[in-house]
């Protein structure tokens, strides 16, 4: 079966434009793929805690014994990397807050994003290790801003996809 991971990140709930156009993503989806399994992860009812020096010491294994908090990060992201390893289609929404990425958003990005686990370091450059997936990113915004200076959350995010191995990238505005 096709698995399907969507993560969403806007705070508007039932009157978000990005929830929208991704139920109505899947709904499409489903109807072509009988068999299509699908993982939802709703930031904005479940955030995460904000990478912070503890966690970022758990991550890159700077700590021997870990706390409470730094297990539960540590748990968290190897299950998110684990989600991301097993899935055909990433389905990303990206609703943009004062021309940036919702902050639930970002730190899903910090916990996915581990050298040793998602990408590793090569005397060429980063090596994504996140492989054969696709993503498909649904950008909404209150002002028009494609081809402009302002348009930097898209391209913030498409580089981070990029350095885990994420390349083939369908951006829909």
């Amino acid at each position: 079966p096709m698995k399907l991971l969507v993560i969403q990140s806007s705070i508007n709930a039932e009157q978000s434009a990005s929830n929208s156009l991704v139920e109505q993503y899947i709904t499409e989806k489903m109807a072509r793929n009988a068999d299509l399994s699908v993982i939802k992860n709703n930031l904005a009812d479940s955030p995460l805690a904000y990478l912070d020096h503890e966690i970022f010491a758990a991550f890159s294994g700077q700590v021997q014994q870990l706390n409470d908090k730094q297990q539960q990060a540590v748990s968290i992201s190897e299950q998110a990397i684990n989600d991301l390893k097993a899935t055909d289609e990433l389905v990303l929404t990206l609703p943009l807050y004062n021309l940036g990425f919702p902050a639930t958003l970002k730190t899903w990005l910090d916990y996915v994003c581990r050298a040793g686990l998602s990408f590793q370091y090569t005397s060429e450059g980063p090596k994504g290790l996140i492989n054969n997936v696709k993503a498909t990113i649904f950008l909404t915004s209150g002002g028009v801003y494609a081809n402009t200076a302002y348009d930097t959350a898209s391209q913030q995010l498409k580089h981070t996809l990029g350095l885990i191995g994420i390349t083939d990238v369908t951006l829909i505005r």
